[in-house]
């Protein structure tokens, strides 16, 4: 884990069997081609990925050094790679010349170089001697079924797979509209061939992505479901279409489900990074920390130059009580993207748990003179303002984080608090019927998710309905919640904190923490 404090951090080069696949210079004169040639690195970096013995960056690293001018060795350094594959490619016509050159990284040599003068029909073969040329230069172990999934055509169809590399372009913007011009790319690809299973998967995320990132209807899940399912009914070896169908299933609270297709994408893919980020995450929010380390880790070696893993390694950390490891990750994460706020809030609450009132203090404030209007900052700053007693500046801060939101989405239940505590109960009553209404249906929906039990535990704490609070907290424990911690200090739960069955749940949560610190710890 990188603990260095600045930005110019450089990972140790990796010996042997460590590869980054820059994006390819776009020859063609034309700025419109850049998708051609940004979609021809990524699925030469694809069909790598699928070599277990490798060890390949992600896309989301490598892209971060498009148009950049930095040295083979410098962008080595930082990705922590022994060699690096950069190209060109011109598109004229019914031809494509693509120019490939792997080097290394350490003496600036030519390990492999080619060049490819082909018709277009042979887009496919040119991707698959690529990522086979590398291997056989990297002296990596490749199975026959491996090469087998690198030489498979996704579409015979040429025209399928120029929508298919618009709409993934589009896709990876994440905007709405540009989400749904992917859609719609992707659709074109589908009426030309109805069999692509890649675009059947990108459709499938596509449609994820409305409702996990756009806030759409939740029936969208359904169709994305349906499309990913189809594109692993076609090709049971898609492991773009487990990963489309995970994300959907995130987005339905089926966690554990989710889990089954991250892995079996990871295991037909071994270096997808994706895939790998993901699993990292579910097992975290399920509260399996122990777990969760060794697959952050993993994601963090495919794609070092991504926030949120340090995020979610910061978080597993925290729940750990691996305070000083949990610190300098949130620090890294800030490292790579400062004004990354759940990550603030994040750190902050870590501090308040220490009892490390100071440092909540003097973190909070310059991010609430640089960020007024941000709901996670606000929402910091009350909890900042509330486990230290201060009901009016707490009641401040979560009204105005309520005020550039939502009832829904701000912080309502805390809100309700501080209204009890200076004796406005009209205000608190309103409040906790519609988040007790909230919470309640999202139970309801089968979600895996310990939030709706524990945020439910909350309202019914405050309510002083004691064996409610206590049935949902035990929920909450029962779907992976192990910060105890903060539930000992929570100010929402005080009305429960005197009651046995709430100390014989926290002991149930520390021991549960102190084997899986022990199991890290013999490990490490």
């Amino acid at each position: 884990i990188p603990r260095s404090k600045t930005s110019s951090q450089r990972l140790p080069i990796r010996e042997g069997k460590s590869v980054a696949v820059l994006p390819f210079t776009n020859m063609s004169g034309s700025k419109e081609d850049e998708y051609f040639s940004d979609g021809i690195m990524e699925d030469i970096l694809t069909q790598l990925s699928k070599i277990n013995d490798l060890r390949v960056i992600s896309r989301t690293s490598v892209m971060k050094y498009k148009d950049a001018q930095r040295s083979i060795r410098d962008i080595a350094g930082e990705l922590g790679v022994g060699v690096i594959l950069e190209g060109s490619v011109r598109r004229a016509g019914n031809r494509v010349r693509i120019v490939a050159q792997l080097i290394n990284a350490e003496t600036d040599e030519h390990v492999w170089a080619e060049t490819y003068d082909r018709e277009m029909k042979d887009i496919f073969a040119i991707q698959s001697d690529v990522a086979l040329q590398i291997a056989t230069s990297l002296k990596a172990t490749l199975s026959p079924v491996e090469k087998e999934r690198i030489e498979k055509k996704g579409t015979e169809n040429l025209d399928a797979y120029t929508f298919y590399l618009k709409g993934r372009d589009y896709y990876y913007r994440y905007k709405m509209d540009d989400n749904e011009k992917a859609i719609e790319l992707f659709k074109k690809a589908l009426e030309l061939d109805s069999i692509y299973t890649s675009a059947l998967a990108g459709l499938g995320d596509a449609y994820a992505q409305r409702v996990g990132r756009f806030g759409m209807d939740a029936a969208w899940l359904d169709s994305s479901m349906a499309m990913s399912q189809r594109a692993i009914l076609l090709d049971p070896n898609l492991a773009e279409g487990y990963k489309a169908l995970g994300v959907a299933l995130v987005h339905r609270g089926q966690f554990r489900k989710a889990l089954e297709q991250y892995h079996e994408a990871v295991r037909l893919n071994p270096g997808f990074a994706a895939a790998v980020t993901n699993i990292a995450s579910l097992y975290t929010w399920l509260g399996q920390f122990d777990e969760a380390l060794p697959w952050i880790k993993k994601s963090l070696a495919l794609d070092p130059t991504r926030t949120f893993g340090y995020r979610v390694l910061g978080i597993s950390y925290t729940g750990l009580l691996l305070d000083s490891l949990a610190v300098v990750s949130f620090e890294k994460a800030l490292e790579l993207q400062p004004g990354f706020s759940v990550v603030h809030a994040d750190l902050i609450k870590l501090y308040i748990m220490q009892g490390n009132f100071a440092k909540a203090d003097s973190h909070i404030a310059p991010l609430l003179q640089k960020f007024p209007n941000d709901r996670v900052i606000l929402t910091a700053a009350g909890d900042v303002a509330l486990t230290q007693g201060d009901f009016s500046n707490a009641q401040a801060y979560y009204q105005k984080a309520i005020d550039v939101s939502s009832v829904e989405a701000g912080p309502s239940t805390e809100l309700a608090y501080t209204h009890l505590k200076k004796g406005q109960r009209t205000e608190a009553w309103k409040l906790l019927d519609t988040m007790q209404e909230i919470y309640q249906s999202q139970l309801e929906s089968g979600t895996d998710e310990f939030d709706a039990a524990y945020y439910l535990a909350r309202v019914h704490a405050i309510r002083n309905r004691k064996n409610d609070a206590l049935a949902m907290l035990e929920l909450a424990i029962e779907a992976g919640w192990r910060h105890y911690r903060w539930t000992i200090i929570d100010p929402l739960l005080e009305n429960i904190r005197r009651e046995q069955r709430f100390q014989t749940m926290i002991d149930r949560m520390k021991t549960s923490v102190d084997i899986m610190r022990s199991r890290i710890q013999s490990a490490s």
